[in-house]
């Protein structure tokens, strides 16, 4: 079983027409940390949704505990990075079920970014 981890895809545009799109296979937080404040214009999240279970790929065989004993705090710390290194011009999806959407709105999204950004 491996740790969940969370593929980055950073697109940097600096024109409409020169775009620089880099793909990370990596712990989110280990990448985001070592990116430049405002350096982003795009960033979206399909992170684990905390179902408790154990999620194996259909493609690859790889698995993973779908469990964080402090879901928030976890959610709160990558969110976090993806603020700082987002432009003020960006925008951020985050791709959560319904189980803790409502969790991520009011606890994490809502402190980060304010209500007033959606």
């Amino acid at each position: 079983m491996h740790d969940a981890s969370c593929i980055i895809n950073v697109i940097h545009c600096n024109s409409l027409i020169k775009m620089t799109n880099t793909l990370y296979n990596a712990d989110a937080l280990d990448v985001l940390i070592k990116l430049s404040d405002e350096s982003v214009d795009l960033i979206y999240t399909d992170p684990p949704f905390n179902t408790g279970d154990v999620q194996v790929s259909k493609r690859t065989g790889l698995s993973y505990s779908d469990k964080h004993d402090d879901y928030i705090s976890w959610m709160h710390a990558w969110v976090s990075e993806c603020h700082r290194v987002l432009k003020k011009n960006g925008t951020m999806y985050l791709h959560l079920d319904d189980h803790n959407v409502h969790k991520a709105r009011c606890f994490v999204m809502d402190k980060i970014f304010k209500e007033q950004n959606y």
